[in-house]
């Protein structure tokens, strides 16, 4: 029923969320966005913030933590 499934990865997550965070740094003064997470969103915000966005391989690493001005994790 829901064939999209099959190639959901914690990959495809960072990406949906990379774009939300280009969007928020284009309309944030100063760049200041911030990722938060409560809970189980703690694991998600983490994995954003550590998911290298150079996928080819090729230079320098592209962290999703380069594109934050900070975390918030909340229990």
């Amino acid at each position: 029923d829901i064939p999209f499934l099959a190639n959901w990865s914690p990959l495809v997550f960072s990406r949906d969320l990379d774009t939300i965070i280009e969007t928020a740094r284009d309309t944030a003064r100063g760049g200041n966005v911030f990722l938060g997470g409560h809970s189980a969103g703690t694991g998600f915000t983490a994995r954003y913030a550590g998911t290298d966005f150079n996928l080819d391989g090729e230079g320098a690493p592209e962290p999703g933590y380069t594109k934050l001005r900070g975390l918030v994790l909340l229990e």
